[in-house]
């Protein structure tokens, strides 16, 4: 190496390479952040569904806005089955059909509906709470028998394996 200059002697070229380093590093945090909050957002918003690993699975999920939509209204699909189911298991004459209408009076007057939402706010959070247990059970059941507080161990819920809740798994 006589008369060449090393590529390390190189000052500017030194800092070239560091800059470089500290960049990539920034990029990949960057990129790990991005899928972190995806897997969460993926996770709270479809918490019986398979768990996508990776930024490349998130990604193509989160990228399709028509199967998001699809997904979203699945979810409020099963979650309006799950109250009408709870409905149904204290009333089992009430006519569903007639309920799918809308409130009586719909289409002929503004109907006002926030004495109705205020009757049924409470025992929708309990509901809520009832189907976030549940959904937490389940993981912990997929993971390994969970534990009380105490220690003692909890008998496992199944979910029957309808990638859904039902009724049944309250009771």
């Amino acid at each position: 190496m006589s008369g060449e200059i090393s590529f390390w002697s190189d000052p500017l070229k030194r800092k070239a390479v560091a800059l470089l380093q500290v960049r990539s590093q920034q990029i990949e945090d960057l990129v790990e952040g991005c899928r972190r909050t995806l897997a969460q957002l993926y996770d709270a918003m479809f918490p019986l569904n398979e768990v996508l690993l990776g930024l490349g699975p998130l990604l193509k999920k989160f990228g399709q806005g028509k199967e998001v939509m699809d997904q979203v209204r699945t979810q409020i699909v099963a979650g309006a089955e799950l109250a009408l189911a709870f409905v149904r298991s204290r009333y089992p004459d009430v006519d569903f059909a007639a309920v799918a209408d809308g409130p009586s009076g719909a289409g002929r007057r503004v109907t006002l509906m926030e004495t109705h939402y205020a009757a049924v706010k409470a025992p929708a959070e309990r509901i809520a709470d009832l189907l976030i247990k549940r959904s937490e059970e389940c993981k912990a059941a997929d993971e390994g028998t969970s534990e009380d507080p105490k220690g003692k161990k909890k008998k496992k819920m199944k979910n029957r394996g309808r990638g859904r809740l039902n009724v049944d798994d309250f009771l």
